[in-house]
């Protein structure tokens, strides 16, 4: 009876889980004003012409003030500073961390500590641009550098300086200005830097030697079936020469 009770304790914890994440990703799906409609540059048609693809789609907030905007909500440290940058329905989400709601994004956020590990930390933004597709939408690439002198929940400072590969990172607007999604730590070369290729959070605790305890948290190595394909993918171009 006791383990009876654990195990349907435990399935109610996951179908809460799992029905948490299908209404933030329904939430996100129904507030999207992607536009399909595609204006391209008369010299090229391979070349999108970004400015009339703004234009034909105008937000609120126009693209100069919405970049501005989405700089000040940096300065405020993305909602650590100033939780009411973000809205109600904000969604963070990152290439294995996500979807996770506001509370939950500045609980997950302030956990690591990230300023006392890394107290120079510089997270190196620039490129900023408008999205054609979703003009409400702020992209900008962000290039981690900073050293570990300080403490964190894993452990005492090694002094070691971290440097991340370039990453894409995204700022989705409402019309009152709140930031209502925060995408990033998606490597644009993972040759560059000293995290194993990795960004974001990963990057840093993997660059000081102390990576998260599972493998998402370290450099990508292939599997046995990608190697196996590969290996056969080799073989057949030898046989067919």
């Amino acid at each position: 009876q006791f383990h009876s009770q654990i195990n349907s304790s435990n399935l109610s914890i996951m179908n809460s889980i799992l029905c948490a994440t299908i209404l933030l990703s329904l939430m996100y799906v129904s507030s999207s004003s992607r536009v399909s409609k595609r204006i391209l540059r008369p010299k090229r048609d391979w070349e999108l012409d970004t400015e009339a693809m703004i234009k034909q789609n105008p937000f609120k907030i126009k693209p100069d003030q919405l970049i501005e905007r989405c700089k000040q909500v940096i300065d405020n440290e993305i909602g650590l500073k100033n939780a009411d940058d973000l809205s109600d329905d904000f969604i963070f989400q990152f290439p294995i961390i996500g979807p996770l709601s506001k509370s939950e994004y500045l609980k997950a956020v302030k956990s690591f500590e990230i300023r006392n590990a890394f107290p120079d930390l510089n997270y190196g933004y620039h490129h900023f641009r408008i999205d054609p597709f979703e003009t409400n939408r702020v992209w900008a690439t962000a290039s981690f550098i900073g050293t570990n002198t300080g403490t964190s929940p894993l452990g005492s400072a090694t002094n070691k300086v971290v440097e991340t590969p370039p990453q894409a990172i995204s700022f989705t607007f409402n019309e009152d200005g709140k930031l209502c999604k925060f995408t990033g730590g998606y490597v644009m070369d993972k040759t560059l830097g000293n995290s194993g290729g990795l960004g974001g959070v990963f990057g840093l605790f993997y660059g000081i030697g102390k990576p998260l305890p599972f493998p998402e948290a370290k450099p990508w190595t292939p599997s046995i079936q990608f190697r196996i394909f590969n290996y056969f993918g080799t073989l057949l171009q030898k046989v067919s020469k």
